[in-house]
């Protein structure tokens, strides 16, 4: 993964962070350890094929957008709206 693509990861995952409600229940939510979650959001280490798949199916933020060097896509841009819903994972990028 180059620097670009990591960047863009850590927003997608910035992003999941904040539709699950915080770094605890995005780590309960997705299986993911809290310190895992701290060094993946910090741009320590990137996020797996595998936590990916799991923060999408959690939080609606898609794996494209978490690891697009794995599934092909572009992140989305740093200034893409967001609409929020009530609801656990009821967030979108528009």
């Amino acid at each position: 993964m180059n620097k670009s693509q990591k960047a863009k990861s850590v927003s997608a995952f910035d992003r999941a962070v904040i539709f699950a409600g915080g770094q605890g229940k995005l780590s309960k939510g997705a299986d993911i350890s809290q310190a895992n979650v701290s060094r993946i959001r910090n741009g320590k280490r990137p996020i797996s094929g595998e936590e990916a798949v799991r923060v999408e199916a959690f939080t609606g933020v898609s794996r494209e957008y978490l690891r697009p060097d794995l599934w092909g896509m572009s992140a989305p841009s740093p200034k893409a709206k967001v609409k929020f819903r009530s609801g656990r994972g009821a967030a979108s990028v528009l």
